[in-house]
């Protein structure tokens, strides 16, 4: 039918950080959905659960006197290099190599726990760790750090110090911080799990690729 019709379809799946950075520009704002989605050729369903992934919300008190941004629509290559985006702080950035890829030490682990655990939303701690907030969130699920749907998120650091927030006791409550027995990485897990499980995401895909790896040898 779509063949009759003349009409092109193109399956949307991967999003580019230049399309990340349009969302969480203007989903805050009173730019309507149906705009947004428009501009960047998804459905209303995707540009929204995209922005739940990012923390992102459009509540009344959020968006209160903010004026609708104009629709320009976001540039369609990806970076050669990595932008670091405003209001980073050099303390939290997380080291790189030399293509760009962020290197999840255990101290930046840490760091985005913690500030997990406060509420940050991930568009605010990309700021914090200059990194983007699909990079965030990749890193918080690898962390096994706990979902946080229906929670408030904060979407702005104080000035000076971002620890000065609380944390959260629902989330601290249900993040046990364990050492993966395979990579030698911090990760987490809930206190009914922290005497059974040893090995972090990461670590059970590394296991899995040798046991393939062998297995193909054979």
């Amino acid at each position: 039918m779509r063949a009759a019709l003349g009409a092109t379809w193109q399956k949307r799946g991967y999003w580019r950080d230049s399309e990340e950075d349009y969302l969480a520009a203007n989903y805050p704002t009173k730019t309507p959905v149906v705009e947004i989605a428009r501009t960047l050729g998804r459905s209303v369903s995707a540009i929204r659960a995209k922005a739940r992934t990012l923390g992102l919300y459009r509540k009344a008190r959020t968006i209160e006197g903010l004026p609708s941004q104009a629709l320009t629509p976001p540039a369609q290559p990806r970076p050669s290099a990595p932008t670091i985006p405003a209001g980073a702080t050099a303390f939290f950035m997380v080291p790189r190599t030399r293509k760009g890829r962020a290197i999840w030490s255990n101290e930046a682990i840490d760091n985005l726990a913690s500030f997990w655990s406060r509420l940050y939303s991930p568009v605010c701690i990309a700021k914090l760790l200059g990194l983007k907030p699909s990079a965030v969130s990749e890193a918080a699920r690898r962390a096994g750090l706990p979902n946080r749907a229906g929670l408030k998120l904060v979407q702005t650091a104080p000035a000076g110090d971002p620890f000065s927030i609380p944390e959260s006791p629902i989330i601290a409550s249900e993040m046990v911080r364990k050492i993966c027995r395979v990579r030698q990485t911090v990760f987490f897990v809930r206190p009914k799990h922290k005497r059974s499980e040893h090995i972090s995401i990461q670590g059970r895909s590394f296991l899995l690729s040798r046991a393939s790896s062998v297995m193909g040898h054979a």
